[in-house]
């Protein structure tokens, strides 16, 4: 209205509004997408000869990221004394230092959480994390996405 004349004085002159472009929500894998993920995790988990051990963990950490719902980082600060059988339940340690209980609510991925627990005290006492990497140490945030992009870039190509 300035521009052409209607108005002498414009209320928003040195007005400059700040405009939040929103974050885009991930996008969510459909059933035979993680399907897919998990086949190929085994098929390449097979092909490089990898130790069954480790492939049973990436396994075992996608599934237990998406029945349960928790982060990577999450998933990564899972210790042993977080898991309780009798009740089926993890403690999980999320962002601000809040915990929450998480639910394993399928059979199979209970029994692959006894596997692997029962294989971690086995191999290491050096730290009482759930997954390790092949030195013994906590696994990292960048450990698991690597191996899941990894697995996924074979996925696209059977997707496409």
């Amino acid at each position: 209205m300035e521009e052409s004349g209607r108005v002498c004085i414009n209320p928003f002159d040195r007005y400059r509004p700040q405009i939040r472009i929103p974050n885009r929500l991930p996008k969510n894998l459909t059933a035979d997408e993680l399907k897919l993920l998990i086949r190929n995790a085994i098929l390449k988990g097979d092909s490089k000869k990898e130790k069954p051990q480790k492939i049973d963990s990436i396994i075992l950490a996608l599934e237990l990221m998406v029945t349960t719902g928790i982060r990577v980082s999450e998933l990564c600060s899972i210790r042993l004394m977080d898991i309780d059988f009798a009740s089926r339940s993890i403690s999980i340690h999320g962002k601000g230092n809040r915990e929450r209980i998480v639910f394993i609510v399928d059979k199979d991925i209970e029994n692959s959480l006894r596997t692997i627990s029962r294989h971690r005290e086995r191999i290491t006492s050096l730290c009482d994390y759930l997954f390790v990497n092949s030195r013994g140490t906590p696994v990292t945030t960048d450990y698991i996405r690597n191996h899941l992009k990894k697995y996924a870039g074979v996925m696209l190509l059977y997707l496409v």
